[in-house]
């Protein structure tokens, strides 16, 4: 707020979008979007960056409708190495999403059909990888799911998201053991997150540990009200490649 006051309409177009995206990053989302807006407002021919600039605030504020024809018109834009490779990110985050939002009203078939092109482009991409994750966990396959999770923990032993759903594949599978070491990890990395305390509580409680569980369950619940009150090497069985054929045929209920 303070740089926008200070440079007021002499901001830079480049300052300018970067502040709108800070805006829906903090989920300012009705502030966000009346910046991007106003940067291509600027101009009768707003430029390729400023349009890649606005699909991205589109994406984080979950305009999707609006994202898909953007997308749609900047697909056939000559572009820079570099605005390409903006414009495949927004591309795929995009898909990715539309994905998890079938997952979750329970259309693993179509959920899979709209990530499908992003697999084939890119089967070794960590973000593909945990997508498809998750739908084997929502069809109750966690052993396929735990088998991504491995693999995206090959290349980023740290990322905490995917420590954590490792923990509860490996959990659902009754590998207790396996499951306390990946939440133990990512405990390590982030001791006081809430989330990460509660995916420990829901392991011990599911290996029959209530004391364990308990006590971490009670910690997440503190850790949450301290953040409200203040505002603010492959095991076997990893699969080498994507399916072939959609695994999820017919699992289109509700």
């Amino acid at each position: 707020a303070q740089a926008e006051s200070a440079l007021s309409a002499d901001m830079p177009a480049e300052l300018w979008g970067q502040l709108a995206g800070a805006y829906a990053e903090i989920g300012d989302a009705p502030r966000a979007l009346a910046m991007s807006r106003q940067l291509l407002a600027r101009s009768p021919t707003p430029s390729i960056s400023d349009r890649l600039l606005y699909a991205s605030v589109l994406l984080k504020t979950k305009q999707d409708v609006e994202l898909s024809a953007v997308l749609r018109q900047l697909a056939s834009v000559n572009m820079t190495a570099s605005q390409r490779s903006d414009f495949d990110s927004l591309r795929i985050a995009f898909a990715l999403r539309q994905t998890d939002a079938l997952r979750e009203a329970g259309n693993l078939e179509a959920a899979y059909n709209a990530m499908a092109p992003v697999l084939a482009e890119r089967p070794n991409d960590p973000q593909a990888m945990a997508a498809l994750a998750r739908l084997y966990s929502a069809a109750r396959d966690e052993g396929q799911a735990l088998a991504l999770y491995q693999r995206i923990l090959q290349r980023n032993p740290t990322d905490l998201d995917t420590l954590l759903a490792a923990a509860a594949s490996a959990s659902a599978q009754r590998e207790h053991g396996e499951a306390e070491n990946y939440v133990m990890a990512a405990l390590k990395q982030a001791p006081d997150q809430s989330r990460v305390l509660a995916a420990a509580g829901r392991v011990y409680r599911n290996a029959g540990e209530s004391r364990k569980a308990e006590q971490y369950l009670r910690a997440a619940v503190e850790a949450e009200r301290q953040v409200a009150s203040s505002g603010f090497a492959a095991p076997g069985g990893v699969p080498s490649q994507m399916p072939a054929a959609n695994p999820f045929a017919g699992m289109t209920g509700g």
